[in-house]
């Protein structure tokens, strides 16, 4: 799913599409090579699970912003007890 959204926000740039459909396909060979030696993998995944989850952090941890800092971190709102 994430695939298809990369290739829906890139438009009509051919150059763009090429290289993130070149990405992925390099992605699933590698996933295939890494997890084939895998006791019955093709009845439960599980290495092609982890080695997807990964991929899927490395790439957010790439792209989103870190967390600021603890004490640059807004406060959280207390509930207001006037009124009670």
């Amino acid at each position: 799913e994430q695939f298809k959204g990369w290739i829906k926000s890139a438009g009509r740039d051919r150059a763009l599409v090429s290289r993130i459909a070149h990405e992925q396909a390099a992605f699933s060979s590698r996933r295939e090579e890494l997890c084939r030696s895998y006791q019955r993998e093709t009845e439960h995944g599980y290495c092609a699970l982890i080695y997807t989850e990964a991929r899927s952090s490395a790439i957010a941890a790439h792209i989103l912003p870190p967390a600021p800092p603890e004490d640059e971190r807004p406060s959280a709102k207390t509930k207001s007890t006037r009124g009670r």
